[in-house]
């Protein structure tokens, strides 16, 4: 398997990061295979997600410019 299921999990286990950059670190999980567009369920979920990721990220970023 080219992409094992929980190779990001067990690498971010093993490095040392600060709680600061720990914070900024998000995992979500979709029922669904591969290709999650076949699942309309999950793909909604994902979006859901994704725009609340974004959503924040932008906000963070807003504050650290005015800053």
């Amino acid at each position: 398997m080219a992409t094992p299921f929980h190779a990001t999990e067990f690498d971010l286990s093993h490095i040392t990061l600060s709680p600061a950059l720990q914070k900024h670190i998000h995992f979500a999980y979709f029922y669904s295979g591969h290709p999650i567009y076949i699942n309309p369920d999950a793909l909604k979920a994902m979006h859901q997600v994704l725009d609340r990721f974004y959503s924040d990220t932008l906000k963070d970023d807003a504050k650290g410019a005015a800053n």
